[in-house]
C-alpha cells in the first residue's frame, strides 16, 4: 500500500515505514528548479533530476531574478505553460534554451523587464513556426527598436 503525504511518497507494508524522504530533500523535490530540471531532462524515463541540472536552472533563474520584476517562481511555471504550449502544437523547445533565451533578450534592454510580456512573444514566435534562434533575433531585433 502507499500512502501519500506532504508530498512524499512513503511505502507502508507489514514492516511498517519501508522507504521515508528525508523533509529537506522533499523540499528540493518541490523547488522550481527540481521541476524545471525534471521536465527538461534528455531522458524522459528517469524520475529523478540531477543535481547538476537542478543547479543550473537555479543559476539561470537567479541571473533572470536581476533582470525581470517576477519572481523566480512565476518565472519558472510560466516557462512550463509556454513550453506545455508548444509542445501540444507539436514545437520542440528546450526549457534551458527558452530561459537562456530570455537572459539575451533582457540583456537588451536597461531596467526590470517584464517576463510574461518576453515568454508571450516567445510563445507567439515559435508557434508561427520560427526557430528558436529566429525567434530571439527577431525579438533582440523588437526590443532594440524601442
Amino acid at each position: 500500500m502507499k500512502r501519500i503525504k506532504y508530498g512524499i511518497v512513503v511505502a507502508v507494508g507489514m514492516l511498517g515505514t519501508v522507504l521515508s524522504v528525508p523533509p529537506m530533500y522533499a523540499q528540493a523535490e518541490r523547488s522550481i528548479e527540481y521541476q524545471l530540471a525534471l521536465l527538461g531532462n534528455e531522458q524522459p524515463t528517469q524520475a529523478v533530476a540531477s543535481a547538476n541540472s537542478v543547479s543550473r536552472f537555479r543559476t539561470v533563474l537567479d541571473e533572470l531574478s536581476l533582470s525581470y520584476r517576477q519572481s523566480r517562481e512565476e518565472m519558472g511555471y510560466s516557462t512550463i505553460a509556454m513550453w506545455k504550449k508548444l509542445q501540444e502544437q507539436k514545437v520542440t523547445a528546450n526549457l534551458m534554451e527558452m530561459l537562456d533565451g530570455m537572459n539575451l533578450v533582457a540583456s537588451g534592454e536597461a531596467g526590470k523587464q517584464d517576463f510574461m510580456r518576453n515568454m508571450t512573444l516567445y510563445y507567439a514566435l515559435r508557434s508561427r513556426g520560427m526557430s528558436h534562434k529566429q525567434t530571439l533575433r527577431q525579438m533582440l531585433l523588437l526590443t532594440a527598436t524601442k
